[in-house]
């Protein structure tokens, strides 16, 4: 995943992802069927952690923009906390080597369209379809973990591109 994270997907080879791993390179082929398989693999794995603790971090009651202003800080303090896991999930762009596959694997675009779903349904967002305002979500909010991970550190911009996402949706 580190490898993937860095953007290094085409130069790595599955014997140097087997020697990283601690396993033969026969052991990779046990379980996944090409490089592509194992990227795909650590995407979902990390897209679904990510989520989790996105979803996680929502409180029971709320408004559906609090939740997501929940959301986008929980996100932001992924970040902090597992930058590299973070990276490698929003950072990165996975269509370039896992084709259509990568949206598959990217549950937490869905998981950020359901609850822009509820706020749309409430008349809380813009007049555009929830996938459109989940994408411009977060965009803001991986420009914040862009920043974050750059500084190191993720407090002092939690609060303000939470916010920040909240205000490019919101009605």
């Amino acid at each position: 995943m580190r490898l993937f994270g860095e953007g290094q997907f085409h130069a790595v080879a599955v014997p140097t992802l087997a020697r990283l791993a601690g396993v033969s390179e026969g052991s990779i082929y046990n379980y996944f069927s090409s490089k592509e398989d194992v990227a795909l693999a650590a995407l979902a794995e990390s897209s679904t952690w990510l989520e989790s603790a996105m979803l996680e971090a929502l409180p029971p009651t709320g408004s559906p923009l609090d939740q997501l202003l929940f959301a986008g800080a929980a996100i932001l303090q992924a970040a902090s906390d597992e930058p590299e896991r973070t990276r490698f999930v929003l950072l990165i762009d996975h269509a370039l080597y896992l084709g259509d596959r990568a949206r598959d694997a990217f549950g937490l675009l869905g998981a950020v369209e359901l609850l822009i779903s509820s706020a749309s349904a409430s008349g809380l967002t813009r007049d555009l379809p929830p996938r459109i305002l989940a994408d411009l979500w977060l965009a803001i909010i991986s420009s914040g973990v862009r920043q974050a991970i750059a500084d190191g550190r993720s407090d002092d911009v939690t609060a303000q591109v939470a916010e920040a996402a909240i205000a490019a949706i919101r009605a």
